[in-house]
């Protein structure tokens, strides 16, 4: 009978334990999604500059949000592409958010905004965001 408590008492700990790491986890997964739904309505309100459009906007790692800008116009792809790195590196944050309201950067703290620019066919290049203020 004691064996059979002992057992009973081992598995609804284990029981708790997975409930618990699920619901972590889930919790994890509820912000990165809340975090990236601020960031694409920012967008929306502030669009990047012309003829470049968000593509899309994901969580990389713990603490990296990564923005994917579409650069539309295979001039402007060309003229990125013959520039120098630094340069490119300039360019490349010219799509990042310049500020957000202090709700959308409660949202977002803790994570460290990229900003990637795409032609149609591969990556150009990206670059780290600034720290954004309100």
């Amino acid at each position: 009978m004691r064996t059979s408590m002992k057992s009973s008492f081992t598995a609804s700990l284990m029981m708790i334990g997975a409930l618990c790491l699920g619901a972590c986890e889930w919790d994890q997964n509820s912000a990165q999604a809340t975090a990236i739904d601020a960031v694409r309505e920012h967008y929306r309100e502030n669009p990047p500059p012309p003829r470049w459009t968000l593509y899309d906007v994901t969580v990389s790692g713990d603490d990296t949000m990564l923005v994917d800008i579409l650069v539309e116009d295979e001039n402007d792809v060309r003229k990125i592409q013959t520039r120098s790195h630094m340069t490119k590196f300039f360019i490349a944050k010219l799509a990042c958010p310049k500020a957000m309201t202090s709700a959308r950067m409660n949202l977002t703290d803790g994570y460290r905004i990229w900003v990637r620019l795409l032609s149609p066919s591969q990556t150009i290049t990206q670059s780290i965001c600034p720290h954004v203020s309100v």
